[in-house]
């Protein structure tokens, strides 16, 4: 996404959470031995501003800004840029060799309830790295835009709908002769969950999701493509159950996930 762990403030961070074993029925298929799940603070516990900037002799400088308010008492945001510039290497022999990296990103977030039952999130961000290497450099700029939609149904069943665009363009070896290659890749994803319990043993999650992903490339003046892009759609639904077998002690989970994708099929 635009705003990457590099980008986030550690005042902003809730908590963190490290789930060991395999999840990937509730997590995705790439969560095989753990997954670290960072919460940030919401907006409303953020009011107010922050300035942050640092550096010395390493030549790593960072600069991180914050500003959080609110319209009502229902509605709450945050803005938030940053950025850093890492110097290039230097060796004794060969001098430097200019591979220094710089990088710029800024973003927001929303949160507003319009009704008791609902809370609303949007955030986006926006972030351009530079790469340098000699008289080319590498480039890549990245964003996103997510909105999410949770309602409490009862005390102990809720719904959530998750809706994320995330686009990111690398341009390889950029120099006065123009760029080697690029590299497009847009991402649209659209998720569904209900969470409910049964009784006091049973936690269950349920859900159904929808991906599309575009990639595309661009000819350079050292590389041409045979291919210059294509699309692949994911389709996926899942159930779990996370059974207590001591409160708070002991928790079994079992669940499945069906997933059918443009290349492979189902899985």
């Amino acid at each position: 996404s635009g705003a990457t762990l590099a980008d986030l403030n550690p005042e902003d961070i809730d908590r963190i959470e490290v789930i060991r074993g395999p999840g990937g029925t509730t997590w995705g298929y790439n969560a095989v031995n753990g997954v670290v799940n960072i919460i940030s603070k919401p907006p409303e516990a953020l009011q107010g501003g922050l300035l942050k900037f640092r550096t010395g002799t390493s030549g790593n400088d960072i600069f991180q800004t914050r500003y959080g308010g609110k319209v009502s008492d229902r509605t709450f945001y945050k803005f938030y840029a940053s950025g850093s510039i890492t110097d290039g290497a230097e060796y004794e022999n060969n001098g430097f060799q200019g591979d220094d990296l710089k990088k710029l990103a800024a973003g927001f977030r929303l949160d507003f309830k319009p009704f008791d039952p609902d809370d609303v999130t949007i955030e986006g961000a926006v972030s351009k790295g530079y790469y340098g290497t000699g008289q080319a450099e590498d480039q890549l700029t990245t964003s996103y835009l997510k909105a999410v939609w949770n309602r409490s149904i009862t005390e102990n069943t809720s719904f959530q709908i998750l809706s994320h665009y995330d686009s990111s363009k690398a341009v390889y070896l950029e120099d006065p002769l123009g760029a080697a290659f690029a590299v497009d890749i847009n991402l649209f994803n659209l998720e569904t969950q209900l969470d409910f319990y049964l009784g006091d043993a049973h936690h269950l999650i349920a859900g159904a999701g929808f991906k599309i992903t575009e990639f595309s490339t661009t000819d350079g003046y050292q590389i041409d493509f045979a291919n210059s892009g294509d699309t692949w759609n994911n389709y996926s639904i899942f159930i779990s159950d996370e059974y207590a077998l001591i409160q708070e002690t002991l928790i079994f989970t079992i669940g499945t996930k069906i997933e059918h994708n443009t290349i492979t099929g189902y899985g």
